[in-house]
This record gives structure tokens, C-alpha cells and sequence, in this order.
């Protein structure tokens, strides 16, 4: 395996506030993904974050997604939402 091959990717993702995200796999997996992500210069949660980027840039040209987001009234309710989280987890 070669070493030093982090791939560079043209998008990059702007994010102010980042969340921890939490999955339970296999074990064995965790390992293997572990060593081998760091012989190309990756870490898991550079992996994780461009495999779920990756699947949001999928979803956002699917019709289904574009209609669900289509409504600005539903657009607002998420950014007060997110608003409210906030304001929650600095308390």
C-alpha cells in the first residue's frame, strides 16, 4: 500500500459548528478500516465526513430531495430548529 495518498478534493465543506457522530460496526471492521485509512493519510472522521458528503451531493439532484426542500416555509423551520439546538447545547 502506498502511504501519503490522501486524495484532494476540489469541494470542500464549509462548517461553523461541527456535530459528533456515532454508529456501532463490527469490530473487526473498525480495525481493518482503522489501519488502512491511516496508510493513506486519512483519518476515520475525514472518511465518514467526505462518504456522507458524498451521499448528500447524490440526494441534493434527486427530485424527491429538491420537492422537500422546494417549500421555504419548511427551510425556515429547520433553520429555527437548529437555532433552538444551539441555544440548548450552550446551556
Amino acid at each position: 500500500m502506498a502511504t501519503g495518498t490522501k486524495k484532494k478534493f476540489s469541494k470542500k465543506v464549509s462548517i461553523e459548528k461541527q456535530v459528533r457522530v456515532s454508529a456501532r460496526i463490527d469490530e473487526q471492521m473498525y480495525v481493518v478500516l482503522k489501519l488502512a485509512y491511516s496508510k493513506q493519510g486519512w483519518t476515520m472522521e475525514q472518511r465518514i465526513q467526505e462518504m456522507l458528503q458524498k451521499e448528500l451531493d447524490y440526494m441534493m439532484k434527486q427530485s424527491w430531495f429538491k420537492e422537500m426542500f422546494a417549500s421555504k416555509d419548511l427551510l425556515i423551520k429547520i433553520a429555527e430548529s437548529a437555532k433552538e439546538s444551539s441555544k440548548k447545547d450552550e446551556s
